[in-house]
């Protein structure tokens, strides 16, 4: 029997490149999905309701939480409170397996 012809899972292959690429960008953007919702759900319960709605965890890079904040005002608060954050960010991302060292604020 020819490959190009044999059922792998219900599918012929070799399958085309686009149906692949369209898989694995589905199943990225799921992931990203669900990382950003877990992110916004941890910083919400970190910060509380009120520094939420000012400011929104964008991505972790090389273990740095990058965080946008609102406004120069809501920067400099969170700059006073830094210490207090990074200690309770630390402590309930890795109730998710998320290993944070940092924070870093952006406008």
């Amino acid at each position: 029997m020819n490959k190009k012809h044999r059922k792998m899972g219900g599918r012929k292959y070799p399958e085309k490149v686009g149906y692949l690429v369209e898989r694995l960008l589905k199943k990225w953007k799921k992931n990203a999905n669900q990382r950003e919702l877990t992110y916004n759900i941890v910083w919400k319960r970190v910060v509380g309701e009120q520094v939420a709605k000012h400011t929104r965890p964008l991505k972790i890079v090389d273990r740095r939480l990058v965080v946008s904040v609102e406004s120069a005002v809501w920067m400099n608060e969170l700059t006073f409170m830094r210490e207090k954050i990074k200690i309770e960010t630390r402590k309930l991302f890795a109730e998710y397996g998320i290993n944070i060292e940092d924070i870093i604020f952006r406008l």
